[in-house]
């Protein structure tokens, strides 16, 4: 079953159990920043009845 959720949070928000951070410079970070999300999530979600 897929559900889309109303509200994602951003990687920055994301409370990781050790207590690290992301690095904002982090080249996956920034590549993320990049991507569409909303656009692909309607993609993503055509797929299903």
């Amino acid at each position: 079953m897929y559900r889309s959720e109303e509200h994602q949070i951003s990687f920055f928000d994301f409370n990781q159990s050790c207590g690290m951070q992301l690095n904002k410079d982090n080249e996956w970070v920034k590549l993320a920043g990049q991507i569409d999300w909303h656009r692909l999530e309607e993609a993503y979600a055509d797929m299903f009845p």
